[in-house]
C-alpha cells in the first residue's frame, strides 16, 4: 500500500474511533434517557453541553472519515456505478427470493401435517 493509502486509512481509523469514543463516553456518563425534571438546572445544562459537544466531535470525525475515504477512492480510480452495483445486489435478491420459497414450503407443509392431525 502506498504512503497516502496508509495515512488515509489512519486517518479514518482514528477520525472514526475519536467519534466513537466521544459518544460512547457522554452514554456511559450521562445514559440514554433524558434528564429527570426534578435535577438540579445546572446539572442538564453541564449534560445537555456534553452531550451537544460529543455530537459535534463525532460529526466531526465522521465527516473526517467521510472524506479521506472519498479522497482515496478518486485518487484510486475507484469507479461505482450502477451496473458494478446491480450485478451482487440481484444476486442476493435471487438467493432471498430462494429462501423465501423454501421457507414458505416448510411452512405450507408443516401446516398440511397440523391440519390432518386435527381432521382425525
Amino acid at each position: 500500500m502506498d504512503m497516502f493509502g496508509s495515512a488515509a486509512l489512519f486517518a479514518c481509523i482514528v477520525a472514526s474511533g475519536v467519534g466513537g469514543v466521544a459518544i460512547t463516553f457522554v452514554a456511559f456518563r450521562y445514559g440514554l434517557v433524558p434528564p429527570e425534571h426534578d435535577e438540579p438546572v445546572a446539572h442538564i445544562r453541564r449534560r445537555l453541553f456534553a452531550t451537544q459537544l460529543a455530537h459535534a466531535i463525532a460529526a466531526v470525525g465522521f465527516a473526517i472519515t467521510a472524506l479521506t475515504a472519498a479522497a482515496v477512492m478518486v485518487t484510486k480510480g475507484v469507479v461505482v456505478t450502477p451496473d458494478s452495483l446491480k450485478a451482487p445486489t440481484s444476486e442476493r435478491l435471487n438467493n432471498v427470493e430462494s429462501l423465501v420459497q423454501q421457507m414458505t414450503d416448510v411452512l405450507d407443509r408443516m401446516e398440511r401435517r397440523e391440519s390432518g392431525r386435527l381432521a382425525r
